[in-house]
């Protein structure tokens, strides 16, 4: 048996099945992040009660793959936060991964940001761009010091950095958690 990466799941509601009634259900299923093979092990629960399968109910499972797109990246910034002084440039040490299948080009697929203000609202949505020393195919990874313009509001603000293939999208716009740097402009 392999490693379980999540036990406890999605639920859909069976409310209103009878008892030997049989019914087809479409069920909803959080996949894994990272791309494998995977066994999907399906089950019943009575809530705060029991797992069906641990009183001898058998469960039916199924093979199931999960495949990377091309726009996938895993953010890891060197630091939470960054102090600044206002309208001043920083540099954030950011690695990266390249978990998809697109080969970033440097110039054609950059790191940029996203600042956010403290009341949630968008501060600058296109943030300066610091390219990638060297192309990256998948799982290749590199450290970037990314280029961030401060705001000239003295505040505290996130930065959420993230990679953006130039005129075409960026990677959040395909389900791609950006990294996240406090940021503390006084």
């Amino acid at each position: 048996a392999g490693n379980v990466v999540t036990w406890d799941g999605v639920r859909t509601s069976l409310a209103g099945t009878n008892v030997n009634e049989v019914r087809s259900v479409s069920v909803n299923v959080a996949g894994p992040s990272a791309p494998g093979t995977y066994t999907l092990r399906y089950d019943i629960v009575q809530e705060g009660v029991t797992w069906f399968s641990g009183r001898g109910m058998q469960t039916p499972t199924r093979s199931v793959s999960v495949v990377v797109g091309g726009y996938a990246a895993v953010y890891a910034p060197g630091t939470a936060s960054v102090n600044g002084t206002p309208g001043s440039t920083i540099t954030v040490p950011v690695t990266i991964t390249n978990v998809g299948t697109l080969v970033w080009q440097p110039g054609s697929v950059n790191v940029s940001y996203h600042l956010i203000a403290a009341s949630g609202a968008v501060f600058v949505w296109d943030g300066q761009r610091t390219a990638i020393p060297t192309a990256l195919g998948r799982g290749q990874s590199v450290t970037v010091n990314v280029k961030i313009l401060l705001p000239s509001i003295p505040s505290t603000y996130v930065a959420r950095i993230e990679m953006v293939q130039e005129g075409v999208t960026w990677f959040s716009g395909h389900a791609i958690a950006p990294g996240s740097v406090t940021l503390l402009v006084q």
